[in-house]
């Protein structure tokens, strides 16, 4: 996986999280003045809180990923709602929509 500037996500609107199940595949959609979707494959583990701790938002504080040897690849995106959404997955790879 080439890694994108993950700190150009600052600010980004999180837009619907697609999950499917049978392929094992979750997109991220987020837009700014373009529109990009994270696609994550074969994820094994996705949590999605939604606590809001610091109030209702859906802007994008900073994302993170990494490569983690027992998961593949690990993906952390925080919200400005304080929320952290996390999803373990084969490969990450990103794409325009």
């Amino acid at each position: 996986m080439s890694s994108p500037n993950w700190e150009k996500y600052h600010d980004w609107v999180l837009g619907p999280i697609d999950v499917d199940w049978i392929n094992g595949n979750i997109e991220i959609h987020l837009s700014m003045e373009r529109k990009e979707i994270i696609c994550v494959n074969n994820f094994l583990n996705i949590s999605i809180p939604r606590y809001l701790a610091w109030g209702k938002s859906y802007y994008v504080n900073n994302i993170h990923c990494h490569e983690a040897s027992d998961v593949g690849w690990n993906v952390e995106i925080e919200l400005q709602s304080g929320d952290v959404l996390k999803i373990d997955g084969e490969s990450i790879n990103v794409r325009n929509e």
